[in-house]
């Protein structure tokens, strides 16, 4: 009857840690289709998808999701016999256009002010299925897929769209725009012929890649468990993928966001090796490339799952073949640390300087592809000037003209200071908030220090504490026994007193 009560009780307990590991996350709108790529987002209250449009699956276009009022919609329209699958999806935001890549094996691009797509010229890149790509200062980059073991990049900006942001690239900034074609500047060796489904994620403050897990079809270990950096950085003839650490287990097809203060990268859900089906959260520290200790939070849904984030880091967590979502805070899957009000504090301040300097960063963009324009417009009344002579009248029309574009041009180039002034004052509230940061995991560091010698000499005290108290009992058991056999002596000499034998 007791094992039976004990199996009652901890049958209990087990379905509350149940019900207390799931019940954190919200339930959403289900995706109106149940296959599509990765979710980017376009603003702070919307993100989109594109599901697949293949012979299992009919879609009309790429969807579009509102976070505040949990609805759906088709944001652009598929082409006609338009086919896509096993997808890709990456974002630029400067220019709002979307690329996308799938085992059709060409690269599409998408313009959100026109709503048109648009084969990308010397876009043909055999990857296989299931490749990852990010979008970063200029360049795409597209990596892995089931037949590919290699890091593609292409440059996408050219001088006629105002030039690129700088990465360091000098000479391939040089270059015209028929040079703007795929080129593998990584091989992955060890990778028999690619990996599908890795985790791919762009951490802006330290200007650095980082590769999870994936799936590798034709090795005898499917499924990969090595953490890859890939320091942006430095020069381009030193850089390299570089392993870092291992997750906890092999895993491929999870969800997977970089919190907004770009500390913790949070893995979720997923298959790991044997295809068992992972539904524990584990979080990589960004700095010290560690896993630290997660919350008892699980993911809703195991297996094949889709993930992204927002700048409050709300969690939207997709289950890939039904469209199922939910969300949940990241606060709630990273153990809270003795800081954390003072953590918190600090990395919404860095939100907030990270959202001006994007802003700050966009503006100057524009604000050169304006002074390039006006500085081809200069050019061209220059050139009419020195052609038209002979005629009197467009001489003076021309040269009130290009005095007008002298002065635009002086007025750009003075608001392009002006911003890019601005963009390293942001960038150095930004460093300052980081420091701060750093500061308070130092704190943290010496309070964890103090604490455990506190531990370890109160362990000493209670032990000697231990020793006294037996020397004590001790000490008690001879004056009870040294008293015991002085009452027998008295006892004795009575005895022998009585008997005559002594006076």
């Amino acid at each position: 009857r007791t094992q039976r009560k004990t199996s009652t009780e901890e049958h209990a307990r087990h379905r509350f840690d149940r019900i207390k590991m799931t019940d954190q996350w919200t339930s959403l709108t289900k995706c109106p289709h149940p296959r599509f790529s990765n979710a980017v987002f376009l603003s702070a209250d919307e993100f989109v998808v594109a599901p697949y449009n293949y012979d299992k699956q009919k879609a009309d276009g790429i969807l579009k999701y509102n976070v505040s009022t949990n609805k759906w919609s088709t944001l652009v329209k598929y082409p006609k016999n338009f086919q896509i699958s096993n997808c890709t999806l990456s974002v630029d935001d400067n220019e709002r256009k979307l690329y996308l890549l799938g085992v059709e094996s060409m690269v599409y691009c998408v313009d959100l002010d026109t709503n048109k797509f648009h084969k990308l010229p010397k876009g043909d890149l055999e990857v296989g299925v299931n490749a990852s790509s990010l979008f970063i200062d200029g360049r795409l980059h597209i990596l892995g897929g089931s037949r590919c073991r290699q890091h593609f990049v292409r440059k996408i900006y050219t001088e006629e769209t105002g030039g690129s942001a700088s990465s360091g690239d000098d000479d391939e900034d040089k270059k015209t725009a028929a040079d703007y074609e795929f080129r593998a500047v990584f091989e992955f060796e060890e990778w028999a012929k690619g990996v599908q489904n890795c985790a791919l994620i762009y951490v802006r403050s330290r200007h650095q890649l980082i590769l999870m897990g994936g799936y590798h079809q034709y090795c005898e270990h499917q499924y990969a468990d090595i953490v890859w950096t890939y320091d942006l950085s430095v020069a381009k003839k030193h850089r390299k993928w570089v392993k870092r650490c291992k997750m906890p287990e092999r895993a491929c097809y999870f969800g997977y966001a970089l919190t907004s203060d770009e500390r913790y990268v949070i893995a979720m859900g997923g298959y790991s090796t044997a295809r068992k089906q992972i539904k524990k959260t584990y979080v990589l520290d960004v700095e010290s490339m560690k896993f630290v200790k997660s919350t008892n939070v699980s993911s809703p849904a195991s297996g094949s799952v889709r993930g992204t984030i927002d700048d409050d880091n709300n969690i939207y967590l997709f289950k890939h073949d039904n469209g199922a979502l939910w969300k949940i805070n990241a606060s709630k899957l990273i153990q809270r640390s003795v800081h954390a009000d003072d953590d918190n504090y600090a990395n919404a301040l860095v939100r907030k300087y990270k959202k001006l300097l994007k802003a700050a960063e966009m503006e100057n963009r524009q604000l050169k592809i304006q002074l390039s324009k006006q500085k081809q417009v200069n050019e061209q009344l220059v050139t009419q000037k020195r052609r038209s002579k002979t005629d009197n009248k467009a001489v003076e029309a021309a040269s009130a003209d290009s005095k007008k574009a002298l002065k635009r041009v002086s007025e750009l180039e003075q608001a392009t200071q002006e911003q890019q002034t601005e963009i390293r004052r942001l960038e150095e509230k930004v460093n300052k908030q980081e420091r701060y940061i750093n500061e308070l995991e130092g704190e943290k560091m010496m309070v964890k220090n103090t604490s455990l010698q506190q531990k370890l000499k109160i362990r000493e005290l209670k032990s000697r504490l231990g020793e006294l108290e037996d020397d004590a009992d001790q000490l008690d058991s001879i004056e009870s026994f040294l008293a015991k056999q002085a009452q027998l002596s008295k006892q004795q000499d009575l005895a022998l007193q009585e008997a005559g034998v002594i006076n």
